[in-house]
């Protein structure tokens, strides 16, 4: 398993002050830099800047945008809102992880 805990950080959007919505950042234990090839080949829509290690897509009005250490999401209603999806995107990410022999990664 890539990912098998992190620290959840959510906060209104400096943008919008007093938003509905909120904003997530997972800061994670473990450099994930190895995965994002492989999530870039199979997440239709994704952008991925390899040199910079930074991949971002967007789905479900949502946009998630992963780092080395560090996995953010948007669009988020609360707390258990934003640790529910977090916690899906990770078991997308350690599920890829452990499929990623029979992926052929994309650094474009």
């Amino acid at each position: 398993m890539l990912i098998d805990s992190y620290d959840l950080e959510v906060f209104s959007p400096p943008c919008e002050p007093g938003s509905e919505r909120w904003s997530a950042f997972a800061h994670l234990r473990r450099d994930i830099t190895d995965v994002l090839p492989y999530l870039n080949a199979v997440w239709r829509g994704a952008v991925y800047d390899h040199q910079a290690h930074i991949l971002t897509l967007v789905r479900g009005g949502r946009r998630y945008t992963l780092r080395p250490f560090e996995i953010a999401a948007s669009n988020l209603e609360d707390r258990d809102h934003a640790r529910d999806i977090v916690d899906r995107i990770v078991a997308e990410i350690n599920g890829v992880w452990e499929r990623r022999a029979t992926i052929t990664p994309s650094t474009e």
